[in-house]
């Protein structure tokens, strides 16, 4: 329990951290500059916001053409076993 939680939480300080570094700007001249000039004045950026999506993985796998096709490989792959199982559930 602890190890996930510190797993966890160490993945949650990475992303945190990564994404104030991408916020953030280059404050560093360009090499090729003699001296730092001012910035020009310009409109601030819009606000777009955050866009947060969910996908649901085993619909999306499952409800395609292929994911259908391997489930069906799959189930005929395990047939013969399901039903030795099975046989040797009726005689107990």
């Amino acid at each position: 329990m602890t190890s996930k939680f510190l797993r966890v939480l160490l993945a949650c300080a990475v992303t945190s951290t990564l994404s104030a570094l991408a916020q953030t700007g280059s404050s560093a001249p360009p090499s090729g500059s003699a001296a730092p000039t001012k910035p020009a004045a310009s409109a601030p950026a819009p606000n777009l916001g955050t866009k947060v999506g969910a996908i649901n993985v085993e619909a999306a796998v499952f409800g395609c053409n292929e994911g259908s096709r391997d489930l069906d490989g799959l189930r005929k792959k395990f047939e013969p076993k399901q039903s030795e199982l099975k046989n040797q559930n009726d005689e107990l």
